[in-house]
């Protein structure tokens, strides 16, 4: 055996001897060392197993500070070491994720290196690996920081779980008449970034969960509507019946600037026009509403009606 070898043996020792005793400060000094000493003789993942079982102790007795910079290492080997995404990463960082309490600094830290680490591994979306984000998401949720958890479930495409978050986060901290600029911006967001199957999961999983609605449609929230009607031109690819919708929802759609930026993005992804079109055309207007509410068989309509009840519950 090596001088080195001898060296972390000893130190492997030492750690035991602080973690039994219950030395906090030198146990997260000796987890550190021997982090650099594996990383020093190639041991990469004998490194990361450590300072993963490192954190979760520290965890565990009540060290967060330390227990996050053991987590922060662990990150780091995987920056510098690991450029694809494996099963086992996920897991570990989503209890790892799941540990931190809200109030730890290093809680946002670690969530955005992680994202960015996986954005640059092998077959990964730009905005990350979106098991991780969706992992991330359902942590925040689980630490009522709901803000961080739509960030996250905006990138997951987990449309069915950000419905029922934020169908909960507007009961706790919304106005009644905010019910449905919730869902408006988040549908509008996923379809700007082409994610139309979480948008059409996420709208249905809240219009059917959200104790203040009724079942629809038509809903009696007009914006709520208009959502409703967008996925299904997006779904058919009907132009125009997004020109339609664009120009006789503006009264709506007025309640926030933002909505006709995301509306062009929208037009032009899925319908190659670069601007909502506005011109008058009630007369078309009249015959689609007719058509869209009148029980007549037409499937597009009893679909859009129908979902709400092929949605899975959720535990």
């Amino acid at each position: 055996m090596s001088s080195g070898g001898g060296g972390i043996r000893r130190l492997e020792e030492k750690l035991k001897s602080c973690i039994a005793s219950d030395s906090f400060y030198e146990t997260h000094q000796l987890y550190t060392t021997l982090y650099h000493r594996y990383n020093a003789r190639q041991k990469l993942a004998e490194a990361r197993k450590l300072v993963t079982s490192g954190a979760k102790l520290l965890f565990e007795k009540k060290q967060p500070e330390s227990a996050a910079h053991l987590s922060l290492l662990y990150v780091e080997s995987l920056e510098k070491n690991q450029p694809k995404v494996t099963e086992d990463d996920i897991e570990i960082i989503k209890e790892l994720h799941n540990l931190m309490p809200s109030t730890l600094a290093e809680l946002e830290t670690f969530t955005l290196r992680v994202s960015r680490w996986s954005a640059n591994c092998a077959a990964s979306p730009k905005t990350g690996d979106r098991r991780i984000r969706q992992c991330f998401a359902v942590s925040y949720w689980k630490k009522k920081m709901y803000g961080e958890a739509r960030q996250e479930f905006l990138y997951s495409n987990d449309g069915i779980q950000f419905g029922n978050m934020l169908q909960e986060f507007a009961c706790l901290h919304g106005f009644p008449n905010e019910i449905d600029l919730f869902i408006a911006q988040a549908v509008l967001q996923l379809l700007c970034i082409r994610c139309e199957n979480a948008a059409h999961d996420c709208f249905i999983s809240y219009t059917k969960f959200h104790p203040g609605l009724s079942h629809g449609p038509p809903f009696e929230q007009p914006l709520i509507n208009f959502v409703s009607f967008l996925l299904l031109a997006v779904k058919e690819g009907k132009l125009v019946v997004f020109e339609i919708l664009c120009d006789k929802y503006q009264f709506v759609l007025q309640r926030d600037v933002m909505y006709f930026d995301y509306l062009e993005k929208i037009g032009y992804a899925y319908f190659g026009v670069e601007k909502p079109f506005t011109q008058d055309k009630p007369d078309l207007f009249e015959n689609l509403m007719h058509s869209l509410f009148e029980d007549n068989g037409n499937d597009d309509v009893s679909e859009i009606q129908n979902q709400s009840m092929t949605v899975e519950d959720l535990d």
